[in-house]
């Protein structure tokens, strides 16, 4: 079996161990949701958008699309959920730092491949956020919470749309992440 199909026994030990690390740790929700939920949640809503919205569909890259966003954020499992403002401060005080500490935890994630700002890459990152929002809207979080999730959606599709027109039909991907979200059509 080639490389980028087989899951690790190392791989699926760090997977499930997500389910014992809670998201929103700076964010007082009325329910607290692990990491491997939102995993969950977000593979489903990344498939979706790949069937739905990619121009050309490879059952191999699907599948290799599949491994990326089951391992999105396994790293979590070992780190706990940074909160984004927090990476980012990190990263402009340190640039590197973050994937250092990865790499010294030995739980850095490594993709058989690369989809680094590809439109599977944005896939994944507009599944992201759609799951954020979706929680966040369920549990009553805060509006300020919620504001800040919808403003990165509408980046992420924006930036997405210019770098990636012909590949995704961007107009389907918006209408598909607004019925997701519940905020029109």
């Amino acid at each position: 079996m080639s490389e980028e199909r087989e899951l690790t026994i190392e791989q699926a030990t760090v997977l499930l161990a997500s389910r014992n690390v809670w998201r929103w740790s700076i964010v007082n929700m009325p329910r607290r949701q692990s990491v491997a939920e939102h995993t969950y949640l977000v593979t489903v809503i990344g498939l979706a958008l790949y069937d739905q919205c990619m121009t050309r569909h490879s059952l191999l890259e699907r599948a290799s699309f599949f491994m990326y966003l089951m391992q999105h954020d396994a790293e979590e499992a070992t780190l706990g959920d940074i909160p984004s403002p927090v990476k980012l401060a990190i990263e402009r005080a340190s640039p590197g730092t973050l994937t250092r500490v990865k790499r010294e935890m030995g739980c850095e994630v490594r993709h058989a491949h690369s989809f680094d700002r590809t439109p599977l890459w944005f896939i994944a990152k507009i599944a992201d956020h759609v799951e954020a929002i979706m929680f966040v809207g369920e549990n009553s979080g805060p509006p300020h919470v919620l504001s800040f999730l919808m403003q990165h959606l509408d980046d992420a599709i924006r930036v997405g749309e210019s770098a990636h027109n012909a590949m995704v039909d961007w107009r389907k991907l918006r209408s598909i992440a607004a019925k997701f979200t519940h905020h029109g059509t």
